[in-house]
C-alpha cells in the first residue's frame, strides 16, 4: 500500500464512521456477547465433566463386587456370609479391603401395619446388615432425590 491508498482509507473511515457508529457498536457488543456465552459454556462443560468423578470418589466405590447367595443350611446359618471365606479373599494378591454384608429377611410395612410383600418391582429394596463397613466406609449410599414413598413418588 502506498501513502495515497492510506489517505483514501483514512478519508473513508472519517467520512463514514459517524453515520455507522451505531452499527459498529452493535457489532462489537454482539461479538462480545457471543464470546462471553461461549466462554461460559466451556466453563460449565468443564465443571460438569468433573462432577461425576468427584461424586464417584465421595462414595468410595469398589473395583469389584461379588455377591454370593445361598439359602439356609440345616444349622439355620446364613450361607452367604462365611468369615473364613472373607479372610481368604482378603489375603489374595492385589486385594486392599473386603467388605461383607448379610442379607436380611425383612419387608417394609404398609400404613396398616401389614408387610408389603411385592418385592419384584424396581422400587423395592433388599435390607442388608454390614459386617465390616460395607455401605458405610465403602460403597456409601448417596441419596439423589427426596424421600421415597410407597407410591413410588418422592417427597422433598
Amino acid at each position: 500500500m502506498t501513502g495515497r491508498d492510506l489517505r483514501v482509507v483514512r478519508y473513508r473511515l472519517r467520512a463514514g464512521f459517524g453515520r455507522r457508529r451505531g452499527g459498529y457498536l452493535a457489532l462489537v457488543l454482539l461479538v462480545g456477547l457471543v464470546g462471553g456465552v461461549a466462554m461460559g459454556a466451556v466453563a460449565a462443560a468443564r465443571r460438569t465433566g468433573s462432577s461425576f468423578s468427584a461424586y464417584l470418589a465421595s462414595t468410595s466405590p469398589s473395583n469389584l463386587s461379588v455377591s454370593v447367595y445361598g439359602g439356609r443350611n440345616g444349622n439355620s446359618e446364613n450361607v452367604s456370609y462365611s468369615p473364613p471365606a472373607v479372610r481368604k479373599i482378603a489375603r489374595l494378591a492385589g486385594v486392599k479391603h473386603v467388605g461383607a454384608a448379610i442379607t436380611l429377611t425383612a419387608f417394609p410395612l404398609l400404613p396398616g401395619g401389614a408387610p408389603r410383600l411385592g418385592t419384584g418391582t424396581l422400587d423395592s429394596t433388599i435390607p442388608v446388615a454390614s459386617v465390616n463397613g460395607l455401605y458405610f466406609s465403602q460403597d456409601r449410599l448417596a441419596v439423589r432425590v427426596g424421600w421415597p414413598t410407597l407410591t413410588g413418588r418422592t417427597r422433598s
